[in-house]
């Protein structure tokens, strides 16, 4: 039997999306915050400044993203996580919308 696998055809992705790296991720189940969300700590490489988002659980479904990994929000408001060298393969940061 051939492995599915070998089916799938490339794609180069051609989209612009938002997103900041983690640097800590805090599960849910903490005393503050709206429920059913973790805290995740976020920054943008070569910045100083640290900011926090709560972020559904249900967006880590497939697993948690470790420090260095990459929250990405979509044009359609979708988030979801990649691990750091995969978005950094793939994704080249835009200059700053005036």
């Amino acid at each position: 039997m051939s492995d599915w696998k070998d089916k799938l055809a490339a794609y180069q992705s051609h989209k612009v999306v938002r997103a900041a790296q983690v640097l800590d991720v805090e599960p849910a189940g903490r005393a503050e915050g709206p429920p059913g969300t973790a805290l995740l700590r976020l920054t943008q490489p070569g910045m100083n400044e640290v900011f926090e988002a709560d972020i559904d659980v249900g967006t880590f479904a497939r697993g948690w993203p470790s420090p260095g990994d990459y929250i990405i929000l979509y044009r359609d408001d979708y988030i979801s996580w990649s691990p750091r060298t995969e978005f950094e393969d793939g994704y080249t940061r835009t200059p700053p919308s005036p």
